[in-house]
């Protein structure tokens, strides 16, 4: 990332990416690991605290509406976990990714999945990357949200609600 931004050095770049956290422009997700090491080492995922900087500072040919839709949920996400004290992460074993951990405690107590549409080309890589989380972590139940879509997955004994976002804003949690 350095380079690509004339810097030259990743300390900078690790900086300057400070200053926009403590500015409460973007936060910042660790790779849930029970190793701190591996958390503080592994990529991290980046949002912004407003989806209309995705719109203004990024060069795109085509809408992006999964990245919106996975930044809202994680703008909610973050504001949630100051209500009701939980710590939130992304997932991956190398292999399969789950957009969202939610843990309270010791404890993993929600797993999200967020897509803006769940299809043919991408329902057995969003089951499956949650699935692979639920089994990690002991959870029979997940979540998969979308924009529109309604529905109950059971995959390999595990069951999973699919909820249009805009649903699961509004609910109380």
């Amino acid at each position: 990332m350095a380079l690509h931004l004339g810097l030259k050095s990743s300390h900078t770049a690790a900086e300057y990416v400070s200053y926009l956290e403590s500015s409460f422009l973007i936060f910042m997700l660790n790779k849930f690991s029970y190793k701190l090491k591996e958390q503080f080492t592994a990529f991290k995922k980046c949002y912004v605290i407003d989806n209309g900087f995705i719109n203004a500072l990024s060069f795109n040919f085509s809408e992006n509406r999964g990245r919106y839709l996975e930044n809202l949920v994680a703008i909610e996400l973050k504001r949630r976990s100051i209500r009701n004290d939980f710590e939130i992460y992304y997932w991956d074993n190398y292999h399969v990714e789950c957009d969202f951990i939610i843990k309270k405690g010791k404890h993993v107590i929600s797993l999200y999945q967020v897509c803006s549409e769940l299809n043919m080309n991408n329902r057995k890589r969003e089951i499956n990357g949650l699935t692979c989380a639920m089994k990690e972590f002991g959870l029979k139940n997940g979540t998969i949200l979308t924009e529109s879509t309604e529905d109950e997955i059971s995959a390999n004994g595990y069951k999973i609600q699919v909820i249009p976002v805009w649903k699961w804003l509004i609910s109380i949690d």
